[in-house]
């Protein structure tokens, strides 16, 4: 019965994901070598997503099957890499387009896994948006062919998605007496098509009929030969010897015997003009091809990187690593005096939704179910890690609920009672962790 009604409720998510993942990936499939039937296909496409979308949204229906669900990629991902690795299945990627199918699905696989979870929260639905509008973006502008309405079914249906998780999120943090994603996905769809046929209006109108001029991309502007690399110090030279292309053979440039009638004069000239090109040779690094000698040599080409030693990485990490503990506890004070400049009942509900949130990634999540109360009585054991003095969770609870509930003022009293539990707060939290987990947990928390 909770699955019915969980797959209910994921039916809207069900379609948006779907309609996202086929118009995202049948854009990419024309920058891959795939058979002509499969890469143009929308239709067989969006039945293929069908089956591994509802796989899916079964293993994400709650902690256990979401572990379990884990556990099997991880084993099914090993597996077919070791698959892959020994029957070399992508060895033929280049060569022979119609024998790439098993590419087909594996984009197929990899982008729907992707869609999914950026899907699942508000943030990942906001980098889905950007990721695939530049993605879709990318295949044009590298002039693959594309489809357009694949393009514009994509925005759509990504800013469908992030306005009902902006719904589904306020839903699920305030208090509602009846739900309608029904309708409210029908308004956020009207709303998102609406606001993507202005776009197409303004541009069919107004810049279109501009035929504003475009400049041709050229990526290589600059020609430097291996010489001039270098002088400059870009590059080094280094001569490396083949034996194998190695002879015993005499050079005639270098014999030593004199033949008859040649004048010993202009042998002693010959030789010393060899031996100062050699010289030249040797502190210059110029390597000549002598069409006579047989010895080959090789030559390896190392490029010198002109960034940051070694000795400035190691200074750079921990100055990163300070800067952003820095920026975070920057934050927290920048939120704790924001909050102090209201007025008080407002300061205690805000200060009780703040410790909820942060008892989350402790391992205290309050139920949907439990009442405040009903949520301090079940966590009390652990709980009384975090009471500061005369300070517990309990008495905050009680006080949220005369302020949130009952409209009551918050007496002096018990607005201390809030201070003091936040001044000691994330020093609780280190003890309830400990100093390691603490450190694991310190950007969240």
């Amino acid at each position: 019965m909770e699955l019915l009604k969980y797959l209910k409720y994921s039916t809207w998510d069900y379609v948006l994901c779907i309609l996202m993942t086929t118009s995202l990936t049948i854009n990419v499939f024309q920058a891959f070598y795939l058979p002509a039937d499969l890469a143009v296909n929308g239709m067989w496409l969006f039945v293929v997503m069908l089956p591994i979308f509802l796989i899916l949204f079964l293993c994400s229906y709650n902690k256990r099957t979401i572990a379990v669900s884990i556990v099997a990629f991880i084993a099914v991902v090993t597996l077919a890499l070791f698959y892959i690795k020994r029957n070399q299945i992508f060895a033929t990627l280049p060569t022979d387009p119609e024998a790439n199918s098993h590419v087909y699905y594996t984009i197929v696989v990899f982008f729907a896994i992707l869609v999914f979870l950026l899907s699942r929260t508000r943030t990942g639905a906001v980098l889905l948006f950007i990721l695939g509008s530049n993605i879709l973006a990318a295949v044009v502008f590298l002039g693959y062919e594309h489809f357009l309405w694949g393009f514009l079914l994509f925005l759509w249906a990504s800013a469908t998605m992030l306005v009902c998780k902006t719904y589904q999120h306020n839903v699920l943090h305030t208090i509602t007496i009846k739900t309608s994603f029904a309708a409210f996905f029908a308004i956020a769809g009207l709303l998102t098509a609406l606001t993507v046929g202005i776009g197409l209006g303004i541009y069919a109108v107004a810049i279109e009929p501009l035929d504003l001029p475009t400049r041709e991309l050229k990526l290589i502007t600059r020609l430097q030969s291996l010489e001039v690399l270098e002088k400059t110090g870009v590059s080094s030279k280094r001569i490396l010897i083949d034996p194998e292309q190695s002879t015993q053979r005499t050079d005639d440039t270098k014999r030593t015997s004199q033949k008859q009638g040649e004048d010993p004069t202009d042998r002693l000239q010959t030789h010393d003009e060899n031996l100062q090109l050699d010289r030249m040779s040797s502190d210059h690094q110029i390597d000549r091809i002598d069409p006579q000698n047989n010895q080959q040599s090789f030559y390896a080409i190392k490029y010198a990187q002109r960034f940051l030693t070694n000795y400035y990485s190691i200074i750079a990490i921990p100055l990163v690593i300070a800067a952003m503990v820095l920026s975070k506890l920057l934050m927290r004070r920048y939120w704790y005096q924001k909050t102090l400049q209201k007025n008080k009942k407002n300061q205690v509900i805000d200060f009780y939704h703040f410790y909820l949130q942060k008892f989350k990634w402790l391992g205290l999540e309050k139920r949907k179910s439990d009442t405040p109360l009903e949520y301090v009585s079940r966590s009390a054991r652990r709980l009384k890690y975090f009471t500061q003095g005369k300070a517990d969770m309990k008495s905050l609870t009680e006080i949220y609920i005369k302020a949130n509930y009952g409209d009551i003022e918050v007496s002096d009293t018990e607005y201390e009672l809030y201070l003091s539990f936040h001044q000691g707060f994330y020093k609780n939290c280190k003890a309830y962790l400990g100093p390691f987990r603490y450190a694991l947990n310190f950007f969240v928390l």
